[in-house]
């Protein structure tokens, strides 16, 4: 899986001929990036202070990182249902403060941070009427089973963004030439001591 890359077919070489399939975590650059996207991905990497280093280290300075992910009030915050029949393993939805909490430790200004929830709550709401739509030709297609787990995960993710159990949010963030504070483990375990007085 990690380390293949596929090279585009009939596009001008401008520098972007080349995409590379890999573990993000694993990615070394070659060169700097102006800019790194990140849609729907930081659910699968909980270990916020690892992602920072390595966007820190990918970044050309004053690169922008753009992050886009559903997020909850707490991380880990997921329902017994989504671990179990969606999200199964080191799952965990955005938490912002954490993630705003990581950058500025890892050398980045937050530039914007923009609440979407309303277009994910509609999103999911298109899509479950979608799936009843076509209830007959998936069951048929895939079983009653995987129809009726896309169809609460679609209810159930539409109605979690209607009532705030879930949110969503575009964060833009640019790295620093400095590489900011970045607190080792004993300051950290301090952090958190001092915050359970």
């Amino acid at each position: 899986d990690s380390k293949k890359s596929i090279k585009k077919r009939g596009l001008p070489r401008k520098g972007y001929d080349e995409v590379l399939v890999e573990d993000l975590l694993d990615h070394r650059r070659r060169s700097y990036y102006d800019h790194v996207l990140i849609l729907g991905v930081i659910e699968h990497i909980p270990n916020y202070a690892r992602f920072c280093r390595r966007v820190w280290d990918a970044l050309k300075p004053g690169g922008l990182l753009y992050l886009d992910a559903s997020a909850t009030r707490e991380k880990y915050a997921s329902s017994a249902f989504t671990r179990r029949y969606t999200w199964p393993g080191p799952h965990s939805c955005l938490d912002l403060p954490g993630m705003s909490r990581e950058l500025t430790y890892h050398g980045f200004d937050l530039l914007e941070v923009e609440e979407n929830s309303d277009d994910y709550r509609r999103t999911m709401r298109a899509w479950g009427e979608r799936l009843d739509d076509n209830a007959t030709q998936i069951k048929n297609r895939w079983g009653e089973h995987h129809y009726r787990t896309w169809r609460a995960f679609l209810w159930g993710g539409a109605a979690a963004f209607e009532t705030g159990r879930l949110q969503s949010y575009t964060v833009v963030a640019r790295k620093r030439k400095d590489k900011g504070p970045r607190p080792g483990s004993l300051r950290r375990a301090a952090q958190i001591a001092a915050s359970l007085r």
